[in-house]
């Protein structure tokens, strides 16, 4: 759409299908707009800021009580920034045109022995893909830190493909046997305070991602269900969270 045609052409094509959904679907009061990454191999898109600028911009016209989210990978805006391979987002421009920015932390590094406690770290040697890395390169692009929700992953991960969330989230890591879950990166009480903290510091806030897979019966015998949620959020608030020896001692 970005590419093909008159920018205000296609983005007028498309308010009309979405005023045929929202009438559809009443009370939604906002939109985050996802997969704005390409990778490399990807057709070259010309003037893409512009283009998207003027996408933003009807959008904004049409809907002027929308609030409008820009979904963006950590992983991706770190390299982007530190070692391009071709001009992509101008946010110095699209800044005007955009209420909040969602900034996730899937897929931001591997589950591997390097990350045994969780796949978002702060910092580490040798490796690409770090909070305080993050930090830096968002200063870089001109996101503003009142706009910036960091979503982070309340499950752990595993090397293992054939999982599924319901097979892997912090009940289970609790509830079975440690050869069971030896492989398994999850972050500790301590690793979610620290999140929280990055979000309060860098950010207006976070985003609980798969908090429906947490440990809503807290088989971990921790200080209260839903406990990375909320190590999160004493993190934002300046609170050491209590720790939690079932589930800190099995990372």
């Amino acid at each position: 759409m970005l590419g093909n045609g008159s920018a205000e052409a296609n983005a007028l094509k498309e308010m009309n299908s979405l005023k045929v959904f929202f009438k559809a679907h009443k009370g939604i009061a906002g939109l985050i707009l996802v997969d704005i990454t390409y990778e490399p191999s990807d057709p070259e898109i010309a003037k893409f800021t512009e283009n998207f600028k003027i996408y933003l911009d009807v959008l904004k016209k049409t809907f002027p009580n929308l609030a409008i989210g820009l979904d963006l990978f950590g992983a991706f805006l770190i390299d982007q920034y530190n070692d391009p391979k071709r001009v992509w987002l101008d946010f110095k421009v699209l800044d005007v045109s955009i209420d909040f920015y969602a900034v996730t932390m899937e897929s931001f590094s591997p589950c591997n022995a390097d990350f045994k406690t969780g796949t978002t770290i702060k910092s580490g040697k040798n490796i690409n893909h770090t909070l305080d890395i993050l930090a830096d390169v968002l200063q870089k692009t001109s996101i503003p830190k009142a706009k910036t929700y960091f979503k982070f992953e309340t499950n752990p991960k595993s090397p293992d493909d054939t999982l599924i969330l319901c097979d892997m989230n912090n009940e289970k890591l609790c509830e079975l046997p440690s050869n069971a879950t030896s492989d398994w990166c999850s972050d500790t009480i301590a690793t979610y305070n620290e999140k929280g903290k990055f979000s309060k510091e860098y950010g207006a806030g976070f985003i609980a991602r798969y908090i429906d897979f947490e440990d809503k019966n807290n088989t971990c015998k921790c200080e209260k269900s839903f406990f990375a949620f909320y190590a999160l959020l004493d993190g934002f608030n300046g609170i050491t969270s209590k720790p939690c020896e079932l589930f800190d001692n099995r990372n």
